[in-house]
Order: structure tokens, then sequence, then C-alpha cells
């Protein structure tokens, strides 16, 4: 949440800004951030406080098959980079728009993208009250989530 654009640069549509869309976000200083976290000069955790909980009743039992095989690679994947003591840095990013960016994916040694059906993140999404933003709050319009969430995670 720390790289969208200052509510004044979110692509308006319809009358109604677009916060779910790859222009909504400042790819620049993310990827020049993934950089600093990669080589060491920066060290961060950041989680917003609007991330749901997510448990095993919400994974679809179709989707597990793919779950297993990305906890798989992300197994290996670590234990391949791994120190001489068995250390490792781990960073973990999230969000479907950063699928979009060669850049980004060019940052990172992982990629798993975990698709849910629309009834679990129109559910997710409804629960959120809204977003402090750069210049101050945002919450979904009606409809929001059926006009532009949706669509951009389909796309």
């Amino acid at each position: 949440d720390r790289h969208y654009k200052t509510d004044s640069e979110i692509p308006v549509i319809d009358g109604v800004q677009h916060w779910d869309c790859p222009e909504s976000l400042d790819m620049d200083s993310f990827v020049k951030c993934l950089q600093d976290v990669k080589s060491g000069a920066m060290n961060i955790s950041i989680l917003g406080d609007n991330r749901p909980v997510i448990s095993d009743n919400d994974i679809p039992s179709e989707d597990r098959p793919g779950l297993d095989a990305a906890s798989a690679a992300l197994l290996a994947a670590l234990t391949a980079t791994s120190g001489d003591n068995g250390s490792m840095d781990l960073v973990l990013v999230d969000g479907f728009l950063l699928f979009d960016d060669p850049r980004v994916l060019q940052e990172l040694d992982v990629l798993i993208f975990l698709h849910a059906p629309y009834e679990v993140l129109k559910s997710r999404r409804d629960s959120r009250a809204g977003y402090v933003t750069l210049e101050g709050y945002w919450a979904d319009p009606p409809n929001y989530f059926e006009k532009f969430v949706w669509p951009a995670y389909m796309e």
C-alpha cells in the first residue's frame, strides 16, 4: 500500500477513482524498494492492518494441487538460496497488480499466484471499511468490486 500514487494521480473512470489498476501504483518506487531490500540497503516489515486471515477452508479442493506445487517450488528456492549456516532472507510481496510490471517480476525469485473465486474475493473486499491514502481516506463506492476490482483481477 506504500506504493500507491497520490489520490490526485489515481486514474478516474466514469467519475470514479480506479485504485485497482496498474496505473494507480508508483511502480518505479516499488521496484526501487525491492532492489534496496535485495541488496540489503533496506530492511522493512510492512503489513497493512486491512489484510484478511486466510484459512485452509478458503482454499477450494481443486486448487490444492497447484498450491502444493507452488509450496514445493518455494521451499526448493528457499533451500537453494539459503546461506552457509542455513539462514536466508525472505520477502513476501502480495497483490495481483504486481504481475503487470516485468521489472517487478525480474526482482522476484519465486512467483506464486493464488486464484480465488469471485465470492471469496468479494466477501474479503466487502469486509474492509476503507483505506487510509496519502491524501485522505478511500471507501469503495457501491458496485466498485463488480465494476473495477473483479475485471482488473481477471485481466
